[in-house]
């Protein structure tokens, strides 16, 4: 089921990154893009002007009085790298300083979840933990720039308390016409193909795309569990490996719209509608013994996942400029559906079992599950000066209609009809609506000071209803949250920066059901209807430096977070009666966790074709829980190295080197893994691009992952294929009408 979840993103990131402007295609390729901590220029109608950049590529632009800036986050331009024509949003993510991007896709910041944002808004194709394989379908090219938000203000929703990346891609295009054809293929099977077109008048741009994509999935995981009793003494141990291979194909139509009204008004529009197929087999086995290691049960497994799932959106916004610098008014409206169907069969063949009757025969299980989801959010945003100041406020109502249903059946002989497992089966429906309110104030003291301080409201209101045990479950509660962000301009070149924000990480909804919920032979998942939200402290202090091709920052950083969301572990009698060791896992609040680090970033171009940029991060993390009442920490050291080397015919290389430092959970860490790549572009002609490259080339990208208990200890290790290498070819088209004589 989670695996359907995964590829139900896939191409849905697609779906807005070709938002972007055809006119990335025919940016200058000669300098790579580096971080650019600049403010952004002022928007004045009817055009939106991107903030000019140093040419030399990295900037932290530091400016004295200048309304509209943006002082509460860092700015990386994409387009100047053209290493990112041909690579992913995973890909050029991979290389923002303090974001790392795991081999599934999934991103984090510094070690914490963050949430994925386009144009400012958040997108529900890239939320959830399984938005990595979208990410890793998106190609980079059509994003304009990254914005990282650390510490997001009073403006966002308070959740997340790792932060927001977010994505740019609404750019003005000139008039014209704009196309891109692209192929990606790669040594797993997978295939992508696509087109984009754009075409822009005076007062018209719409654009549209098309895609296919075929993915080829191969994992491997092994788990060691280790089960004690109430005096610490070992009860039981379990050794299983499971290898899962398959494919999804996923076609995607998206179009958008842009129209200006006039001059001091514009509309936009998009519209996304795709579907797809997956399907996937998998082996391993398992074996069980007792604290004397002598087998228990031990056997093989075989079985399948089929999936489909579709997605309709549409947006809609309306954006109205004032009479004066950086007066603006924004009326937004979002629709979308989702629908994931999914279905698993497994054969269990037991060679050995503590359970009677098992030895020697072969037990068949399935399952189905079925998520729908609806949300709608309307938004109103209104910013305008107050002399040389600017007063932001916004009011946004989100939506959600959810239904999650699944059903487990069997264990019983094959060919014969499997009974439905009450345990294991649970229809969960919530509705659930978010009234926010925030207002921010920014402030210039002087040429050397710039305030911004904000406030936000949330008002939730959730109903959850468990259909099969008739429980019902209502909250509704009010938090308001403060953020302060500072910049001090020390020189022309340099400045510090400060920012703190309170932020609240609510628990998924899905979180709250009182019902097992299956996730593998030896794991299920139960809610807890009393969790509440988590709510984390954030501050950072930090020296940025910009000189010619020179860039440098140290940020020092700290998390606090208290009403922890944590993960309890338990061993439960097997639901399935299988005689398997099944882990219980559910959510609560216990304990605190502080983080304190630094972040050390450095870029500078060695020689006219040689440039590189390197980024350390280290930190300790202190964690109290119900499991460990007397603390545990553990300390990391990450970071990352590029390279990129730039021929005198403009062919570029680069090579990358990541370490990913230890990260601590409630219940232990997740190990540190390093991984290169690297990719060498060639331009074919001024219109025929064609980009080498692989990933993981030394196979040492492996996720472990060790929980530790007085009641259970894991360790598990996932790996997927490794190394993959891929070739892409472009060809980019475009005309411009004639000027009239």
């Amino acid at each position: 089921m989670r695996a359907t979840t995964k590829l139900s993103l896939v191409l849905a990131g697609l779906a807005f990154a070709v938002a972007a402007p055809a006119s990335a295609f025919a940016q200058d390729q000669a300098q790579p893009a580096q971080p650019q901590d600049k403010t952004d220029t002022a928007k004045t109608p009817p055009q939106k002007e991107e903030a000019p950049g140093t040419d030399g590529g990295s900037t932290v632009t530091v400016t004295g009085k200048k309304n509209g800036n943006k002082i509460d986050r860092q700015v990386y331009d994409v387009g100047k790298d053209p290493s990112n024509q041909n690579a992913s949003v995973a890909d050029t993510l991979k290389k923002v300083p303090g974001v790392d991007v795991d081999s599934n896709g999934d991103v984090t910041l510094r070690g914490k979840h963050v949430l994925i944002y386009v144009n400012g808004r958040p997108s529900q194709l890239l939320s959830g933990d399984n938005r990595g394989l979208a990410l890793k379908a998106m190609p980079s090219k059509v994003i304009s720039k990254i914005e990282v938000i650390s510490n997001p203000g009073a403006q966002y929703g308070s959740e997340g308390s790792g932060g927001i990346i977010n994505l740019v891609t609404n750019v003005a295009l000139p008039p014209g016409h704009f196309g891109n054809e692209s192929l990606k293929v790669d040594s797993a099977g997978g295939y992508q193909p696509g087109i984009f077109e754009a075409v822009t008048t005076d007062k018209l741009t719409l654009m549209g795309f098309f895609g296919f994509n075929r993915s080829e999935i191969a994992n491997r995981s092994s788990q060691a569990l280790e089960q004690f009793d109430t005096n610490g003494q070992p009860a039981s141990f379990n050794l299983s490996n499971v290898a899962i291979s398959g494919h999804a194909i996923t076609p995607i139509m998206f179009s958008s719209m842009e129209y200006k009204l006039g001059k001091d008004d514009v509309l936009n529009g998009q519209a996304t509608l795709y579907k797809g197929d997956f399907s996937s087999s998998l082996t391993g086995g398992a074996v069980s013994s007792s604290p004397t290691m002598t087998p228990t049960s031990d056997m093989d497994m075989g079985g399948g996942v089929g999936s489909r799932f579709e997605n309709e959106s549409l947006s809609l916004s309306w954006m109205h400029y004032g009479k004066r610098p950086d007066e603006t008014l924004k009326v937004s409206a979002d629709l979308s559906n989702n629908v994931n169907i999914n279905d698993a069969l497994n054969d269990l063949y037991f060679r050995t079992s503590g359970t009677p009757g098992l030895a020697g025969t072969t037990q068949r299980t399935s399952s189905n599950g079925t998520s729908k989801a609806k949300k709608a959010v309307l938004s109103v945003d209104l910013n305008t000066p107050v002399g040389d100041d600017q007063l932001s406020s916004g009011l946004q109502m989100t939506h959600d209609d959810n239904e999650q249903a699944s059903s487990m059946f069997g264990p019983g002989a094959p060919g014969s009809v499997l009974s439905l497992n009450p345990n294991l089966s649970q229809l969960f429906r919530w509705r659930q609506t978010l009234y926010a309110a925030y207002v921010t104030y920014q402030k210039e003291i002087g040429d050397k000071w710039t305030i911004l301080g904000g406030l936000r409201s949330e008002t939730l209101v959730l109903n959850t209803h468990q259909v099969i045990s008739g429980e019902t479950n209502r909250i509704n509660y009010t938090k308001i949250t403060p953020s302060v962000f500072a910049t001090y301009v020390l020189s022309s070149d340099e400045k510090l920066r400060f920012n703190y924000s309170q932020r609240l990480e609510r628990p998924a909804p899905y979180d709250l059901g009182s019902r097992l919920v299956y996730q593998d032979l030896n794991n299920v998942f139960k809610g807890n209807a009393s969790l509440k939200p988590q709510i984390t402290n954030g501050f950072e202090l930090s020296d940025e430096y910009a000189r010619g091709n020179l860039t440098r920052s140290v940020r020092l950083f700290v998390k606090q977070d208290t009403q922890l969301i944590s993960t309890t572990n338990s061993i439960i009698a097997d639901p399935q009666n299988l005689g398997n060791v099944v882990v219980q896992t559910t959510r609560v609040n216990q304990g605190m966790a502080n983080t304190a680090g630094v972040d050390v970033y450095f870029s500078n171009t060695v020689s006219p074709a040689l440039k590189m940029d390197a980024d350390i991060i280290a930190s300790k993390s202190v964690m109290r829980t119900l499991s460990w009442p007397g603390g545990r920490s553990i300390q990391s050291l990450g970071g990352k190295i590029g390279v990129n080397y730039t021929a005198k015919n403009k062919d570029q290389l680069r090579v990358d080197l990541a370490l990913t430092g230890k990260a601590m959970t409630p219940q232990g860490y997740t190990g540190s893994h390093a991984a290169a790549g690297f990719q060498f572009t060639h331009n074919i002609n001024s219109q025929v691009q064609i980009a080498f490259g692989g990933s993981d080339l030394f196979r040492t990208d492996r996720k472990k992952t060790v929980v530790q208990t007085p009641l259970v200890y894991s360790d598990s290790e996932a790996v997927e294929r490794a190394p993959v290498y891929y070739v892409t070819i472009t060809r980019n088209f475009f005309s411009f009408p004639q000027p009239k004589h």
